[in-house]
């Protein structure tokens, strides 16, 4: 019992006090998304992504 305990220990310690991996890389810019046209799957119509600017747009690929 007591050399479980002393391995989940040992273990939980080495875990813990492994270097954790630097956050490094170059931050994400906001740029406006381009411009392309679908049609709708309902009605047939094409839409553009310009046409429902300032409105949520989820897409789907199914």
């Amino acid at each position: 019992m007591s050399r479980t305990l002393f391995v989940i220990f040992v273990t939980v310690l080495v875990i813990a006090c492994a270097p954790r991996p630097a956050l490094s890389g170059t931050e994400l810019q906001a740029k406006d998304a381009p411009d392309f046209t679908l049609t709708d799957g309902l009605s047939g119509n094409a839409v553009s992504l310009s046409s429902l600017r300032g409105r949520v747009v989820v897409l789907s690929f199914l």
